[in-house]
């Protein structure tokens, strides 16, 4: 691992099939973790937190994961 730099890749997609399948495809090529943004139509906090406990389900618990918050592009503000 020395001389290596940790990459985390953004798998936002449209739906969680293609999520996961991003998720998988990334891991196995070597990411440390991945990415994903809320899609636009979230507005509330519970709708916040279920979608992300379904995101987790479908990449697998044991994918490193960040939430990318950039509200200016996404709309949802956390």
């Amino acid at each position: 691992m020395a001389g290596r730099v940790p990459i985390i890749v953004g798998v936002s997609a449209a739906g969680f099939a293609a999520m996961s399948g991003l998720s998988s495809k990334v891991m196995d090529a070597g990411a440390a973790g991945v990415m994903i943004a809320p899609p636009s139509t979230l507005k509330t906090d519970d709708q916040i937190v279920s979608y992300y406990a379904d995101a987790v389900e479908a990449i697998g618990a044991d994918v490193p994961w960040v939430i990318q918050d950039y509200p200016l592009t996404t709309n949802v503000v956390m």
